[in-house]
């Protein structure tokens, strides 16, 4: 994107392309398609239905697993809660 900016008033065509999985970003993907969705879920049907993607069955299954891990650590916390986790 920088490089993007830097030469976008030169008569470039221009391809933006990232490697990183669009499901695991899918609140960010919706946003910057126009749509403001909290909630993977929400946010993963509007950008299949909006974007023509699919989402693969295998992110969908994720949401009926059973949560295992629900500590949530606030920033300031990390550290000891890390050490304590060895």
């Amino acid at each position: 994107m920088r490089a993007y900016e830097n030469l976008r008033e030169k008569d470039l065509k221009t391809v933006v392309y990232s490697t990183a999985e669009w499901t695991k970003f899918s609140p960010a993907v919706a946003k910057a398609l126009g749509k403001e969705v909290e909630h993977d879920t929400e946010a993963l049907k509007w950008v299949s239905e909006n974007a023509n993607v699919s989402v693969p069955a295998m992110i969908h299954g994720l949401f009926a697993k059973p949560i295992i891990h629900s500590v949530v650590v606030e920033k300031e916390s990390i550290k000891g809660e890390m050490l304590s986790f060895l």
